[in-house]
This record gives structure tokens, C-alpha cells and sequence, in this order.
């Protein structure tokens, strides 16, 4: 199992917009290969947020944030939503799963 994560920073005042795109963008999350869950943290105060996915193989997990976008129109308007509310997304990490409790 391989965990992707993801990290996000906003204006505090719109955390909550982008956690709603963040949200909508699950939807094509689950529909790719290799799926198995995805979990959003945030920190309203300093308008930091993580997202943590989780995927079968490594391959799986390390797909392009372009990609996903140009293969759904929807997928598309949610990345432009999370663009309007100045959302800066940093390029993602890939980590195999070694240890669970």
C-alpha cells in the first residue's frame, strides 16, 4: 500500500471553500485505479491543510494532478474553483506504507 499526500495553504477566510472543491474532487479520486481512501486535515488558523490518500501501488498513487484534470471536464471545474480561491497546492509525496497500528 503506498500513502499520497498532498499540502495545501489559503487565506484562512477560505478554508472552507476550498475543503468544498477539495470534497468534490473526491469524486474522481475514488473513480481511479487503485483507490482505496482519501482524508483532508486543516488548519483553520493558519489556512494549512493536508491531504492524505491512499492507493494499492505506487504507480497508482503518483498519477499527475494535469492528468486527472484533463481526463474530466468535471474534474477540471473543480481545479478552477480551487484556483479562484488562490489555493496554493504543493507538488505531492509518495511514501510506501510500512508500519499500520
Amino acid at each position: 500500500m503506498y500513502v499520497r499526500i498532498s499540502r495545501a495553504s489559503c487565506d484562512p477566510s477560505k478554508c472552507d471553500e476550498v475543503l468544498a472543491a477539495a470534497q468534490q474532487m473526491n469524486t474522481w479520486l475514488r473513480q481511479l485505479p487503485g483507490f482505496q481512501s482519501s482524508y483532508w486535515a486543516v488548519d483553520r488558523t493558519r489556512g494549512a491543510m493536508m491531504a492524505v490518500s491512499t492507493w494499492d501501488t505506487r504507480e497508482h498513487a503518483s498519477f499527475s494532478r494535469e492528468a486527472l484534470i484533463a481526463a474530466d471536464t468535471g474534474a477540471a471545474a473543480v481545479s478552477r474553483g480551487m484556483q479562484d480561491t488562490r489555493a496554493q497546492m504543493q507538488p505531492p509525496e509518495v511514501y510506501e506504507m510500512a508500519a499500520q497500528a
